[in-house]
């Protein structure tokens, strides 16, 4: 039983008890007579009206941002440190580019020239996956930005819609001769999600959706990858419209739809509230606001003469003289109950007998009359069950329905992105053909008008060409002539060498030692050295022989012009 139901219970019961009481029959008889305007009761009536368009386009970007979630971009993070080669476990190719431009990490040689360089620290590079790239955080921001968006609207939606507010007003003044009352009664009654208020909602379809969209958005923010995106700061306005934002068909819609709710200024519902008044009271409803004035008048009456106890004892009194007509009431009827039996012509017992048997006719009528009753209801229920069966079927084929219908719309809204991708990519091409081809024939005239105002300079590039060949012959000749003197200098430098070789010969011959000459490479060496002396022998030679013919034999060469 609800509270309602106890109430009501309770005041059937009151006005019971005061049906037959004269003096309440003469003030509700003075309280009709006297009818106001200002006595009225009402009810704020409230109608939402939700525009449908936010509810529509969040639900579409919902499933494009479910999808984009589903895509769970990454990025490998690379995090290097620099440790002592003890603490290294792998070597990895970043750390031998990082050594062979970090020479110093190599602090010694080791003393055999076949034992490995071992460096005294290296790069070690750690590898995590990192999904706090730009496009999951932008999904990230919208879902929070949609939970903030949603929730607001809707409690505001359900705190109006949900409300019960009641008001009534009596304002009377009843003279009864014998007594003189002044009623002022104003109650303005508010309850919040009252249940009939609730249950007459008109705009409980698009409330219901909204609850659902609610719903969506917090699973989606409790999914893996954007608990992992959370722990990233959340993006701001103006959005960078990556290549992944501008292409990607998910992430694309998400992004529009953060767009929308960040441009959505209104509140996206109506509240009209109107006033539903009774004025003036009908008679019943003037008797039952009477019984409660006369109830409140009783216990100010009551409270003021401090009445509780003596009152309390009378009721006591007259509950036990109700029971005691009660219980003579059931004397009488038994003491009926042996006159039949005794007019009858049976004893008391036979006649109690007959009684009970045909008490246990009545109990079997009414027995087979309830297993009839349970089996029509048993019947009915599984008539029930049956319709509810098959229209559950009916709604399963109706949703299967729906879905396919939406995965082909889907599917063929996605087609028809492709065409527009495609046909705009074609666009974007043939412009491209368009713009190089305007700016080929610009730059060509440019040239031809830079090739026009070049000529007149050209005969001077021509004249510092030449110049330039000219200086170009006088340094290769000078190049030649230090080529030619480096080679004399290295003739020298070699019959240095080969002096100084005969010379640490002739000087240590018996403690010169033969194997320094034994490798092939100082023995070609010497050969070259022995080469050069004979070309040295031969000219010095070919020289002192002409000494000797001029000293010797004074055969000079006659000049020229000499009789």
């Amino acid at each position: 039983m609800t509270t309602n139901d106890t109430f009501y219970l309770a005041y059937e019961r009151y006005k019971k008890e005061l049906q037959d009481n004269r003096d309440v029959h003469l003030f509700r008889k003075g309280v009709n007579s006297r009818k106001s305007p200002d006595d009225y009761l009402s009810m704020i009536v409230v109608e939402c009206e939700i525009d449908e368009e936010w509810i529509a386009t969040i639900e579409k970007g919902l499933h494009y941002i479910n999808k984009a979630i589903k895509e769970d971009r990454q990025f490998i993070r690379n995090e290097g440190e620099v440790l002592p080669i003890e603490k290294i476990r792998r070597v990895s190719k970043d750390s031998i580019v990082d050594l062979s431009k970090h020479s110093n990490y190599i602090t010694r040689v080791p003393e055999d020239v076949e034992d490995n360089v071992v460096p005294e620290k290296l790069l070690m590079i750690k590898r995590e996956n990192d999904y706090s790239i730009y496009e999951n955080r932008v999904v990230y921001t919208t879902l929070s930005y949609l939970k903030d968006f949603i929730a607001s609207r809707l409690d505001k939606i359900k705190e109006a819609t949900n409300r019960y507010n009641g008001v009534v007003q009596i304002k009377k003044k009843i003279e009864l001769g014998y007594r003189t009352v002044d009623v002022n009664l104003n109650i303005n009654d508010i309850q919040n999600n009252d249940p009939l208020a609730l249950s007459r909602n008109s705009a409980m379809d698009k409330i219901k959706r909204i609850d659902m969209i609610l719903n969506s958005v917090l699973v989606l923010l409790r999914t893996p990858l954007m608990q992992e995106v959370s722990k990233a700061p959340m993006v701001s306005r103006p959005i960078t419209k990556t290549n992944v934002l501008k292409m990607n068909t998910n992430f694309k819609e998400s992004l529009a739809v953060f767009d929308y709710v960040c441009a959505y200024n209104g509140p996206g519902f109506v509240i009209k509230e109107t006033e539903k008044r009774i004025s003036p009271l009908t008679e019943a409803q003037e008797n039952c606001f009477t019984d409660i004035i006369l109830l409140t008048s009783f216990l100010t009456y009551l409270f003021n003469n401090s009445l509780e106890k003596q009152l309390h004892k009378n009721y006591l009194l007259e509950e036990k003289r109700r029971q005691e007509v009660i219980d003579d009431e059931y004397i009488k009827k038994v003491k009926e109950l042996i006159d039949k039996a005794s007019k009858s012509g049976k004893d008391l017992g036979d006649y109690l007998f007959a009684l009970e048997n045909s008490f246990k006719a009545l109990e079997q009528r009414v027995e087979d009359a309830k297993n009839e009753m349970k089996e029509l209801i048993e019947k009915h229920q599984q008539e029930i069950s049956d319709l509810e069966e098959k229209h559950q079927q009916e709604i399963d084929k109706l949703n299967e329905y729906h879905d396919e219908l939406v995965a082909k719309l889907q599917d063929e809204h996605d087609i028809a992105l492709a065409e527009l991708e495609e046909k705009r990519q074609q666009e974007m091409a043939q412009h491209l053909i368009d713009t190089r081809e305007a700016l080929n024939k610009e730059f060509g005239d440019k040239i031809a008008f830079l090739e026009e105002g070049n000529q007149s300079k050209q005969e001077e590039i021509n004249s510092l060409r030449n110049e330039l060949d000219e200086t170009k012959k006088q340094f290769l000749a000078k190049d030649e002539q230090q080529t030619a003197q480096i080679k004399d200098l290295t003739k020298q430098l070699d019959t240095m060498k080969a002096f100084a070789l005969t010379k640490k010969y002739d000087d240590n011959r018996e403690g010169f030692d033969l194997n320094d000459l034994s490798t092939q490479e100082a023995f070609d060496e010497l050969e070259r050295q022995k080469a050069i002396i004979d070309e040295l022998f031969d000219k010095a030679w070919k020289n002192a022989k002409k000494v000797i013919k001029k000293k010797h034999y004074k055969i000079e060469k006659v000049k020229k012009g000499d009789k």
